[in-house]
């Protein structure tokens, strides 16, 4: 739309627009500038000469890079040739530099202006807001220090401290003629002279000239311990020519503290072998560990949130408030007898302790809860009966105590050696049964034991009912429970008569040790195998013949041999090794974690003879020991059809000679592979079907599939699955009972297999 001016007071004669125009440029206070195609300038305003100095206005074949110096260190003179292409108007922020002046920030607006392009510059600097003025370094620093509400510091090349804040002098309890000019390693007392400190300032500041979060500990009167994060830099006064650093403090003390306590609470999170669980103070559960996952067959996400009662059993959820009110008011929860339930609704008898749980300002977070299956314990404790049993039945007078020293068990030799009656004994106090002249010596042998000194072959005078004296050899053992805490004390006598009487006894002690329901290796003091039992075989995968005589080092991985030969120097010291994390290997190559006991078994003659290693198993293993597992000697010696076992993950752990025969392949080929490789790929959906409906208990007979052999050959069978269990009841394993389609299909047996 064209602008028409037009001038009525004369004539209506229209006044020359082109004048006009330029009036009113000239008189803007603005910068005005016209530009040809090429973007060379034709023209501009007084404002725009004067800034550039131009002297001629109208027309002056300059650069645009001469009047804005920044076109080519930018893209900006493309975007004006784009104006003039486009006709599209363009607005940018810019410094225009004047000679010895500082340089202005304007706005500068481009349009298109018939075949060229027009620019007017708006000068922002006019529009300054208002602000405080700084006379001085020092009101610059006071300046800083009261935006800072952390402890702040000043400080000279010297170190000395020039400043401080507030809240520095009402953190750190001290007072500004105690601190201003002084060197900061000096204040309280010197209580500021930390190697920390020092390696900031002297090393850090100094070499890089600033750090960031860096932490030390100081103690500080009024404060005690307290940890420091420290922000630090350091600026050079170009005018004065000195350096100054400034040094910000921030206390995170208590932020150290809950990280500590976090840290040690993680650890026995992550490491327990028991499910542990653990509440907020309401009882809602927040975090539950591997093995409680395991239990209770609910996933994390399933169960977060939820309460306590959710893994209780609807008889014992009523007293739970009470239980979590007493242990967030301090009372000690342990041993405590329960019944809990899993996803599937199946009841679990535990052993529980609960232990309140504490923030950094000692305020009640939540608890934490141990749980132990009763049946895992209840075979803990069957083994320590069977070896007071053990105790009980030797050919040596032995007498049980509980941990104040009284008799609580008396077998048929001690009865005859003190002509003394259980029911007579039993009750009373265990120094009975020594001369007055030695009861001291007893009681100190007893004391030290329970602190875990050795207690063994003590030379003590005996005395009988009737007071007849004896010289003799007490040994002091003290019996652990089921949580490897002290539970009793058994006190044999030694005698030196009865040789062949104490050999059996020993032998028959040796059997006892190959009867406990874990995996245990008899070693000598070589470190040769001289007996394992069957849960040993089994786990192991070797037969006791291959073992026997051969050194203990091949069940153990090469990586774990300068642990082994550790423990084993501990061991002959007359250490008890307990509850050591270690790593086991099979033949077919598997490893396993394991919780260690070890132990040393003296001879008749009080000397050692050999080492017992008990390894249980934390991640399942094979466990195939207990009788409800399948018994593998009578699947691979009988069976004729073929056999193939894995693990839960899908790996081979053995096949039968039937299973080689059919295949082709090796044991010792296809063991620790994927079960998968002997699969076609059309079968491996059908599978990991089967796999998941075994795991689950559905039971899973003669269904159709295939398998691969080692010449390429594919055999149709009929599969069925039986879900391997061990000791504690834990599915391990997956057996494949295998038979070939094409015998069945001319056998009355051949029934057609079930599809899934």
């Amino acid at each position: 739309m064209a602008l028409n001016l037009i001038n009525r007071k004369k004539g209506n004669k229209a006044v020359n627009l082109v004048e006009l125009y330029e009036k009113f440029v000239d008189s803007s206070s603005e910068a005005f500038f016209m530009f040809d195609k090429n973007l060379f300038a034709i023209g501009m305003n007084d404002v725009a000469a004067n800034l550039n100095g131009i002297k001629n206005v109208k027309k002056t074949g300059a650069d645009i890079k001469e009047i804005l110096p920044n076109m080519y260190d930018s893209n900006r003179f493309d975007q004006l040739r784009d104006v003039i292409r486009t006709g599209k108007p363009f607005r940018f922020r810019d410094y225009i530099h004047k000679d010895d002046e500082t340089p202005k920030l304007f706005e500068i607006s481009a349009f298109k202006v018939g075949a060229g392009l027009g620019v007017v510059a708006l000068d922002l600097s006019k529009r300054n807001t208002k602000v405080e003025t700084l006379e001085s370094m020092d009101s610059f620093s006071s300046a800083i220090q009261s935006v800072i509400h952390n402890p702040f510091v000043v400080l000279d090349s010297e170190n000395r401290v020039l400043k401080a804040n507030r809240s520095f002098y009402d953190h750190f309890i001290l007072k500004p003629v105690d601190v201003v000019n002084q060197h900061i390693y000096d204040l309280g007392e010197t209580q500021w002279n930390i190697k920390g400190l020092h390696e900031l300032l002297d090393y850090k500041i100094s070499t890089n000239g600033s750090a960031k979060n860096y932490e030390i500990v100081g103690y500080f009167t009024g404060l005690g311990e307290r940890n420091l994060r420290l922000n630090a830099k350091q600026y050079e006064i170009l005018e004065e020519g000195r350096k100054l650093t400034l040094l910000a403090f921030n206390d995170v003390t208590e932020i150290a503290r809950q990280r500590d306590t976090l840290k040690k609470l993680t650890a026995i999170y992550a490491k327990s072998p028991d499910p542990i669980v653990i509440t907020n103070d309401r009882g809602d559960i927040t975090e539950m560990n591997a093995e409680a996952i395991k239990l209770y067959g609910w996933s994390a996400t399933e169960i977060l949130d939820k309460s306590f009662k959710t893994i209780l059993a609807p008889e014992t959820r009523e007293g739970y408030d009470n239980l979590l009110e007493g242990v967030l008011g301090g009372m000690a929860v342990r041993d405590v007898e329960t019944k809990h339930w899993t996803k599937k609704g199946e009841v679990i008898p535990v052993v529980m302790a609960v232990q309140l749980v504490k923030d950094q300002h000692d305020e009640n977070m939540g608890t934490i809860a141990f749980m132990q299956p009763v049946t895992s314990q209840k075979k803990a404790e069957d083994a320590l009966i069977h070896l007071q049993e053990v105790l009980i039945l030797s050919t040596d007078p032995v007498a049980i105590m509980d941990l104040d020293g009284k008799v609580i068990d008396f077998n048929e030799a001690a009865e005859a050696a003190f002509s003394r009656q259980k029911e007579s004994t039993v009750g009373k106090e265990g120094h009975i049964l020594v001369c007055p002249e030695d009861q001291d010596k007893y009681t100190k042998a007893f004391a030290g034991c329970l602190e875990g000194l050795e207690g063994r072959n003590i030379e003590i005078q005996c005395i009988t009912r009737t007071g007849v004296l004896r010289a003799t050899q007490l040994s002091f053992n003290l019996l652990m429970d089921a949580r490897n805490e002290p539970t009793a004390m058994s006190v044999v006598e030694r005698r030196k008569s009865g040789k062949d009487k104490a050999i059996r006894a020993y032998n028959h002690l040796l059997e006892s040790f190959l009867e406990i329901p874990e995996p245990v290796v008899v070693e000598d003091l070589n470190g040769e195998v001289v007996n394992l039992n069957r849960l040993a075989v089994n786990f192991y995968g070797w037969k006791k013949i291959d073992l026997v005589g051969k050194s203990s080092k091949n069940l153990i991985p090469k990586g774990q041999h300068d642990k082994h030969e550790d423990f084993i120097k501990h061991v002959k010291n007359g250490e008890f090794i307990r509850n050591q994390l270690s790593t086991r290997w099979s033949k077919a190559g598997s490893t396993f974690n394991v919780n260690l006991t070890m132990f040393m078994v003296l001879n008749t003659n009080e000397e050692p003879e050999f080492i017992i290693t008990i390894a249980k198993p934390l991640d399942g293993g094979l466990g195939l020991g207990n009788s409800d597992a399948l018994d593998l000697d009578i699947i691979y010696q009988d069976s004729l059809d073929p056999i193939i076992i894995e693990d839960l993950s899908g790996k081979v752990l053995q096949m039968n000679v039937a299973a080689e025969n059919l295949l082709g392949w090796k044991a010792k080929e296809i063991i620790g592979k994927p079960m998968r490789n002997i699969i076609p790929a059309d079968k491996h959906k059908l599978h990991e079907k089967i796999l998941l409906l075994i795991q689950n208990n559905v039971p899973i007979k003669r269904v159709e599939s295939k398998l691969w052999s080692k010449r390429g050959e594919v055999f149709p069978v009929a599969v069925s699955l039986l879900l391997i269990k061990n000791a504690s009841g834990e599915p391990v394993a997956i057996a494949s009972i295998n038979q070939d389609m094409n015998l069945l299909k001319n056998s009355d047996a051949g029934k057609k297999a079930g599809p899934i």
